[in-house]
């Protein structure tokens, strides 16, 4: 058994030399695989330019490392009260990651479209392979549904909460039953180091990236989220590569469902520092204002995928500091434990397959071996080293776009067997024993002066319950003084002492609404296009206040060419 063990090292030694030096990047795949007979968990090294990457050129399939599928296709939209809003985000950065993984464990060597499938993590939902372009859209479906993604007609319930995205991938592990079975670990607030273990231990990381603002009035305030997948790790720079479910900036690729082919790819690199919120937080420099503008981001994802189900998120106020924190990761990859008590127990049982014991009586049992598990586990975090901040480099480019796929049609759903509580545990009573004598109990025993600080009971005052602070809430509706129709994509904007606090678009009835205000007077400024602008003070108190604008709006005229108006006076 050690002779084999040593042998294994040492291929795998050698299979990881060989890779760098052709491929230049960490070959994660040797050892992962390795861990299917019980080897221990696979480490990294970092590449020529520092990354720890997941590995590449797996040929069934993810020839460029780990996938990046785009949410902007098919119907993975909700409607919202200022537009349809994408949505999956969550479960598109998780198939990635399962795609990823079921590539690594694939010993076959044929890509699509011949179909070759000996590992059930990511199954063909279709007669096609299963990593097929076609396969992704029904992947993801099944994972949203697992997930509860865009649960409800409440804005707030629009996107994937972690929660549920966390009991997703552990419902979709269990049921793939892989081997080396999965772990699915939850990760909030992660630090650089927390990444960088994982990502080097070949087990990729779906991040959930806050948007928080901050403002010198309401302080630190949410106002979305959004999800992506951790592709690297630059441990001594402090970068990190991402693939990004709705944008692209190493590589525009030719539409969305592009992507779909996982050979092609858009890792976009971005620098991470220490945050200035309280906490061991990280942010993204420069992501919510990659081109300036952070309109784009905040259009559709504002109100969006909140760490824990039912959130209550802010408005964005206009001019706030903006940033992307890295909120939690959660890392799916092989239980590396559980996988060498596996081979460990099956050693032992093709040793002694047919043990007799001294006394000629019966065999014994062989050792059972542990099936697949998948667990949700909270890990804690530690504190963010403070890296050096360089300048970020362009990602990896991409290859040559294919074809774009089929429509697989309608997907199949599948929704996740809800746990059922233990019964409750009952107590068989006591044998009546025989009758003894009573006994008169003494009285206890005076207490010791000397010992009665340390012995007694400190009785403890529960601190009074704080009343949560008063927000209120302007809500109204936009009108033209003349026609009294509804004026839709209003500006609205409340200021105060003439800064900007927060910023509303009115929908096509004309209506807004702007939450999580703190009680104060603000001014209120409001306009349109063709009207004139409206300003009035709005005094805010704890609840709710309407307020209807009417607009003076220029009237529409319609001018008619030469002919036209001759034509309509009978010349």
């Amino acid at each position: 058994m050690a002779t084999s063990r040593a042998s294994q090292y040492v291929v795998a030694a050698v299979w990881v030399a060989v890779a760098v030096g052709v491929a230049g990047r960490p070959a994660l795949d040797a050892p992962a695989r390795a861990a299917d007979s019980g080897g221990d968990p696979p480490t990294a090294t970092a590449d020529a330019d520092g990354w720890l990457r997941l590995a590449a050129s797996l040929p069934d399939y993810a020839p460029a490392g780990l996938p990046d599928f785009d949410q902007r296709q098919g119907r993975w939209q909700a409607d919202a009260p200022d537009g349809p809003r994408w949505t999956h985000d969550g479960p598109v950065a998780l198939a990635a990651a399962l795609w990823w993984l079921d590539s690594l464990f694939e010993p076959g060597t044929v890509p699509p479209p011949e179909e070759s499938d000996s590992v059930s993590l990511v199954r063909a939902y279709g007669p096609w392979d299963d990593h097929a372009p076609q396969n992704v859209r029904p992947l993801v479906a099944d994972l949203a549904a697992r997930a509860r993604t865009d649960g409800g007609s409440n804005l707030l319930a629009m996107g994937t909460c972690m929660s549920d995205l966390a009991a997703a991938a552990a419902s979709h592990a269990a049921d793939a039953a892989s081997s080396p079975p999965l772990t699915v670990d939850l990760v909030e607030t992660p630090s650089l180091s927390e990444l960088a273990a994982a990502t080097g231990s070949g087990r990729p990381a779906v991040l959930l990236l806050g948007f928080w603002q901050h403002h010198s009035v309401a302080g630190w305030q949410r106002i979305g989220g959004h999800y992506v997948a951790l592709e690297g790790v630059d441990p001594a720079l402090g970068r990190v590569r991402l693939s990004d479910p709705f944008r692209d900036v190493a590589a525009a690729p030719e539409g969305p469902t592009a992507h779909n082919d996982a050979a092609l790819v858009s890792h976009d690199v971005w620098r991470v520092s220490p945050s200035l919120r309280p906490g061991p937080v990280l942010w993204l420099e420069g992501y919510m204002d990659a081109h300036g503008d952070p309109t784009e981001m905040l259009a559709n994802f504002q109100g969006l995928n909140s760490l824990a189900c039912g959130g209550v998120q802010a408005p964005w106020i206009y001019g706030a500091r903006l940033e992307a924190q890295v909120e939690a990761a959660l890392v799916v990859g092989p239980d590396h434990d559980a996988a060498r008590q596996t081979a460990t127990a099956a050693a032992g049982a093709a040793a002694t397959a047919t043990p007799t014991p001294p006394d000629g009586s019966g065999t014994a049992p062989a050792p059972e071996t542990p099936g697949a598990t998948a667990e949700v586990t909270a890990l804690p975090s530690e504190e963010p080293p403070v890296s050096e901040t360089p300048e970020a480099t362009p990602g990896a480019g991409a290859t040559d776009p294919a074809t774009e796929p089929a429509d697989p049609g309608s997907t199949p759903s599948a929704t996740a067997e809800e746990p059922t509580d233990p019964p409750p545990a009952t107590h068989a009573p006591a044998e009546p024993t025989a009758a003894t004598p009573a006994v008169t109990p003494s009285p206890p025993p005076t207490p010791d002066p000397d010992t009665t600080a340390t012995t007694s009971t400190t009785a403890t005052v529960a601190p009074e319950p704080t009343t949560p602070p008063a927000t209120c809430q302007l809500c109204g509706r936009v009108t033209d003084r003349r026609s009294r129709a509804p004026l839709a994509a209003a500006d609205v904007r409340l200021l105060l002492d003439d800064e900007p606090v927060a910023f509303a678009r009115s929908d096509e009835l004309g209506r807004f609404c702007i939450s999580d205000l703190p009680p104060a007077t603000y001014s209120l400024a409001v306009w349109a296009a063709g009207c004139a602008r409206h300003e009035q003070a709005v005094e805010l108190h704890e609840g709710r206040l309407d307020v209807d604008v009417e607009l003076g709006c220029r009237p529409t005229r319609v001018l008619l060419p030469s002919a036209h108006r001759a034509a309509r006076a009978g010349r």
